[in-house]
């Protein structure tokens, strides 16, 4: 019956109206971040393109709407992306260095590693709502920033999105717990 009465029917159509564009610009940027194959875009495009998804997921309330499929499918595609982009950015530098491209590489890595840091702190909050479907993604992400960070030598601009992602971590401790960590040493997974 309240989906019925004209206030909620105006909230529903105002929110969809507010998607729907940004799901069509998300969906343009994604060629660009969802491949392991780094052969035809360049580190700078990457970084571009990860530094616009996260924008338009942090002024779009894509994240911050009501909590159904399409939010959850968002979220899920976010925490993919950044995982991919993670493990394509040591094949990218790879590459790049085959190339002869080191200036690009040695310029654009602590950029891409900044905008990369930066999406994983906008998602904290979020990760709540994937804990059922995968309890280990913060664990991971906590992963990621730690190798991030020690992988540039301390730059400072990698050095303080690291540690806004892990300030913000420690409000959202609950969700590392003992038995969502997944470190490996020595064949025995603690």
């Amino acid at each position: 019956r309240s989906e019925n009465h004209p206030n909620n029917q105006h909230h529903h159509s105002k929110t969809a109206t507010k998607i729907t564009p940004t799901m069509i610009m998300l969906t343009r940027i994604l060629p660009y971040l969802a491949t392991h194959n780094a052969d035809n875009e360049s580190l700078m495009v990457r970084t571009y393109a990860l530094h616009a998804f996260g924008l338009l997921l942090a002024y779009s309330d894509i994240a911050e709407g009501e909590k159904d499929a399409e939010h959850y499918q968002i979220l899920c595609k976010a925490v993919e992306v950044v995982e991919t982009n993670f493990l394509s950015c040591w094949t990218v530098n790879t590459l790049e260095s085959e190339r002869g491209r080191e200036v690009e590489k040695f310029s654009m890595e602590p950029s891409f590693l900044c905008v990369l840091l930066r999406l994983m702190s906008y998602l904290l909050p979020y990760l709540k709502l994937l804990k059922r479907s995968d309890a280990c993604v913060a664990s991971r992400f906590y992963t990621m920033a730690i190798t991030m960070v020690e992988s540039t030598n301390s730059h400072p601009c990698v050095v303080i999105e690291g540690c806004v992602f892990f300030e913000r971590l420690t409000k959202h401790l609950d969700l590392i717990t003992s038995d969502s960590i997944s470190v490996t040493t020595s064949n025995v997974i603690v």
